[in-house]
């Protein structure tokens, strides 16, 4: 009963949402770029400096649809938000690129196939790029490489790792701007929320399993767990433990008991912090967690809760 009330939910969330996420901007003419426009209105003022140039993607903030003709938008550059005027806007359901930013790496995609960082070489933490002139130019540099055929468009997801760099004042916006400078025409940077994370996670999981299963996601500092409906997410994973297993002198039994505690106490906080309820039914584990079920070798073999725990 609850789950048919879910599914309802979502159909309904769905039906509201007339505009795709991602839009193109696209003149007919010979004009480059559109100014942005402080509300849905030919007499609206203009915002200074801010404008959608020609094959730019830009994200509909307003997907119910357009308001008197226009759209309201976030620029995939300057993240500047305005409305647009909805005949220069085409729907873009995808992106050619797609380039995941994680705490530990990156990976940049081409539809299911996975492309290689120019040179062969292993491509570099977004975090640590960012903290250095040199490192922004160079992964910039990497990008250009990678974006060689003329239009392609790039979606840059950077997640738990710039999120944590940011906390800790290990990076700044400043820094994350003298980047988004430096990218290639088509390429959109954003930092993902916790959520908007999972629900893209979940929206690729859907295309392989069923509607009813629940997905456990795990990254290098962040884990999604949940349904579309009842999605959480937790603010740690593997690398805040394998850290706390490396530092100290500590005996190796007292070091794993440290992180096992830490790992409880995190827990029972998100659990209390976010209403966390006990998911029910196939849970899919997706993402770093493939890597670990592999180790083990579980890898695609169903199991009860008990014996995975």
């Amino acid at each position: 009963r609850d789950l048919e009330c879910c599914t309802c939910a979502q159909r309904l969330a769905a039906m509201a949402e007339v505009l795709p996420l991602w839009m193109e901007h696209r003149r007919p003419d010979s004009v480059p770029k559109t100014s942005l426009r402080a509300g849905p209105s030919d007499e609206a003022d203009y915002i200074k400096g801010a404008s959608a140039l020609n094959g730019e993607i830009v994200e509909v903030l307003d997907r119910s649809g357009p308001t008197a003709g226009y759209i309201c938008v976030r620029l995939g550059l300057s993240l500047v938000e305005g409305w647009l005027e909805e005949q220069h806007l085409h729907a873009r359901s995808c992106f050619d690129l797609v380039v995941d930013c994680g705490s530990g790496g990156t990976r940049v995609w081409r539809g299911t196939h996975r492309v290689a960082w120019p040179g062969g070489a292993r491509a570099p933490v977004l975090a640590q790029s960012c903290q250095t002139s040199e490192g922004r130019a160079a992964f910039a540099a990497g990008l250009r490489s990678v974006c060689s055929v003329k239009g392609e468009t790039c979606f840059i997801g950077a997640t738990a790792g710039l999120r944590d760099a940011l906390v800790n004042n290990v990076i700044s916006m400043g820094d994350i701007e003298g980047l988004r400078e430096l990218l290639p025409h088509g390429c959109m940077l954003r930092i993902v929320s916790p959520l908007q994370e999972a629900k893209m996670e979940i929206r690729a999981m859907r295309r392989f399993c069923d509607a009813t299963d629940a997905m456990m996601s795990m990254g290098g500092k962040s884990m999604q767990l949940g349904r579309e409906a009842t999605m959480h997410s937790l603010p740690f994973a593997m690398y805040h433990g394998s850290g706390r297993l490396r530092e100290g002198a500590l005996p190796w039994r007292e070091r794993v008991a440290a992180v096992a505690a830490f790992y409880k106490k995190s827990t029972e906080e998100a659990q209390k912090d976010q209403d966390i309820r006990l998911i029910e039914g196939r849970v899919v584990g997706v993402t770093d967690t493939l890597y670990v079920a592999e180790k083990l070798g579980v890898l695609n073999r169903p199991m009860a809760a008990t014996e995975f725990l």
